[in-house]
């Protein structure tokens, strides 16, 4: 179940990555081509580069993505410091009316279904994953993966939250996701859009290759004891499974073009387990028999060994902060999944907003 709704979130990651460069290179082309046809077009190039079956390639990549991504924030935080908020892409995706930007420390009197979407994003955008096993794998030196991972959410933490939060400040109300699309300047804007289109692709293909190989590994070779990687035959499956992966992440990006939903529903479902529910539970259940694996039992002079006068499952063993934990989690992984239904729902009923695999651009 795990390894299912694993290549579920990063469907949706590629999804969102798909819909995201689409918006930007319409941004640049000023909505003079199909906005359908540029969606194809970044999934076929996704199944081109899905055909790199390591790792390796994609590390150089990677880091340059991150010094490109950093440059982008800088260059967005600028754009809108100095441009208004971007009306019309406001309206088109969350159906604002034009107006005063109106900016607030805490935000109250919205409804319960636009707060938990909100909840989602910030969760899609902080969330962890179990996917870490399936990236250890795969790196030459393991043991520094534990640095890696601690200075990347380091970096996350503080540079998405003064980047939000500055942002916020300018445009209130009119904000888009993503932010660099909700300027003005066009120059600056098409900056923008090429460096997000850059690393957005190199990010898509590291979801792709890291969520193909582990559900091909898992699925393929370990249940149907299929072909591995490393011969001729599996190769030509992986070019099979990549298509279809790709094929799949765009049927869903061109039925739902709401990048703010789809990301709110891949937390839900995913990315919400990944990070609060599953460890909270399994770190419950460990605890559980760790803790049954004590002491405190009784001779038993006719077996001439002391045996458990408890079992493993007597509710003093559980870890009660965990457990609170993982169904509070999946209680709002319920609520998610509702609220970002109903977001899409209301979405697309209002004015304005683009239809299911429509030439129109959603910004």
């Amino acid at each position: 179940m795990v390894m299912l709704m694993h290549a579920i979130y990063l469907i949706l990651a590629v999804s969102l990555l798909i819909l995201g460069s689409a918006q930007g290179l319409s941004q640049v082309i000023k909505e003079k081509f199909c906005f359908i046809a540029l969606m194809v077009f970044f999934t076929l190039a996704g199944i081109a580069l899905g055909q790199i079956r390591t790792l390796k390639v994609y590390s150089t990549l990677a880091s340059f993505s991150v010094y490109f991504t950093i440059i982008l924030c800088i260059l967005t935080m600028g754009g809108v410091a100095h441009s208004p908020p971007n009306y019309s892409a406001a309206f088109k995706t969350r159906n604002v009316e034009q107006g005063p930007v109106q900016v607030q420390a805490f935000i109250g009197g919205g409804t319960m279904m636009n707060q938990l979407v909100g909840i989602m994003n910030i969760i899609y955008a902080y969330a962890g994953s179990i996917m870490f096993p399936e990236i250890l794998a795969e790196m030459q030196h393991p043991w520094d993966f534990w640095k890696g991972a601690a200075l990347a959410q380091t970096l996350i933490f503080v540079a998405y939250l003064f980047f939000g939060v500055f942002v916020y400040c300018y445009q209130g109300q009119f904000v888009i996701n993503p932010a660099n699309q909700g300027m003005t300047i066009y120059a600056l804007q098409t900056v923008c859009n090429v460096i997000s289109i850059v690393t957005g692709m190199v990010a898509a293909g590291l979801y792709m290759h890291v969520g193909l190989k582990s559900m091909y590994q898992n699925v393929v070779v370990d249940i149907f004891k299929g072909p591995t990687l490393g011969v001729f035959k599996g190769k030509i499956f992986w070019i099979f499974f990549a298509v279809g992966y790709w094929i799949v992440s765009f049927i869903i990006a061109a039925a739902v073009p709401q990048l703010s939903n789809i990301a709110a529903i891949s937390a839900a479902a995913c990315a919400l387990q990944f990070t609060y529910s599953f460890p909270a539970l399994m770190s419950c259940t460990l605890q559980v028999r760790k803790d049954a694996l004590l002491g405190d039992g009784l001779f038993n002079p006719e077996t001439d060994r002391c045996e458990r006068s408890d079992t493993w499952f007597q509710f003093s063993r559980w870890n009660t902060f965990n457990f609170i934990l993982g169904l509070a989690s999946l209680s709002l992984a319920g609520l998610g999944l509702w609220s970002s239904i109903e977001s899409i729902i209301e979405t697309f009923a209002a004015s304005g907003s683009p239809s299911s695999f429509s030439c129109k651009a959603p910004v």
